[in-house]
């Protein structure tokens, strides 16, 4: 794993190590053929990620409840929204495609849409991310309408959206998370509680 870079509160972290937009840009454009353009951009896609959280740890900072399932690394989105906007000179659009609740989750599909630098054509990479919404305890999935906390789907809607623009762009490569928690991602990411699906 990368080392980690030390942020303060109030200190925006930077997107991706060592990047100049425009040299990045003038060592595309000088590159002789396709190929060498190519091999300049995966030399960027493809470093370690500059900055990486660990969610559990994150959570115990705030003095919230963390237990295993929250124990897995992942890259902030908005470091990930800047790099893709330094990476792709700013010409990269966030889109949300369809968002709906489904039972006591709220699920976004987004997309990114940016300026591939090498072709110039314009490509798209689409991501999917959820998150169980808050109710009340002991509640079950089909009781979600009555027993829905009141900030649950302003909470839930941002989550989701983070994680489905980060499953989008990990595509890209390992400076947006692609490298991260390969083996349990799936498991670690808890969408509907076991209590609430005996219903």
């Amino acid at each position: 794993m990368s080392k980690q870079l030390k942020i303060s509160e109030n200190q925006e972290p930077p997107a991706l190590k060592d990047f100049n937009t425009i040299s990045f840009f003038s060592d595309i454009e000088s590159a002789e053929t396709v190929a060498k353009k190519i091999s300049v951009l995966n030399k960027v896609l493809n470093q370690e990620a500059l900055v990486v959280k660990n969610l559990k740890q994150e959570m115990l900072k705030k003095g919230q409840n963390a237990g295993a399932a929250q124990n897995f690394d992942y890259v902030p989105v908005e470091v990930v929204e800047e790099a893709l906007r330094q990476v792709f000179f700013r010409q990269v659009d966030f889109k949300i495609k369809r968002s709906f609740r489904d039972l006591n989750s709220f699920i976004v599909h987004a997309r990114i849409q940016y300026k591939d630098p090498v072709t110039n054509e314009k490509r798209t990479l689409d991501g999917i991310g959820a998150k169980a919404l808050q109710q009340d305890r002991g509640a079950k999935v089909n009781q979600f309408n009555d027993t829905m906390k009141f900030n649950a789907l302003e909470m839930g809607v941002g989550i989701a959206y983070s994680r489905a623009i980060k499953n989008a762009a990990k595509k890209l490569g390992r400076a947006f998370g692609a490298s991260l928690n390969r083996d349990e991602e799936l498991d670690n990411v808890v969408v509907f509680n076991k209590k609430a699906l005996n219903a």
